[in-house]
């Protein structure tokens, strides 16, 4: 991304030159960054990595959620079928395509998910 802006004549210094971008920045390094870090490695502590590692790709499903709810926009269709297909691909990952037992447990489908 720095490169497309360097290539395109952008000014890639401007976050440092405006207070309210260092304020976002340092709370979505501490908050964000620290949590998802903090909950990937409980949900490790919790089972395994590769399960962990799974779980992680539900954030995306968060960032289209959180994107719509501060916008107070419904996501687009594709948006939709492709958090269903997340969910469902992940589901058969984690259960092994075995519906008969729980493979995983609840607080680990928790602090993975966060």
């Amino acid at each position: 991304m720095l490169s497309f802006l360097l290539i395109t004549k952008n000014d890639i210094t401007f976050i440092g030159k405006h207070f309210i971008w260092w304020k976002k920045l340092v709370i979505f390094s501490v908050v964000g960054m620290l949590g998802v870090q903090y909950t990937f490695v409980e949900a490790i502590n919790a089972s395994s990595a590769v399960l962990a590692t799974l779980l992680q790709f539900l954030a995306s499903i968060f960032v289209v959620l959180f994107v719509s709810f501060t916008n107070k926009i419904l996501p687009p269709k594709y948006q939709v079928l492709g958090m269903l297909g997340t969910l469902v691909v992940l589901f058969l990952l984690l259960t092994n395509v075995s519906f008969d037992k729980k493979t995983f447990k609840c607080a680990l489908a928790f602090r993975g998910g966060l």
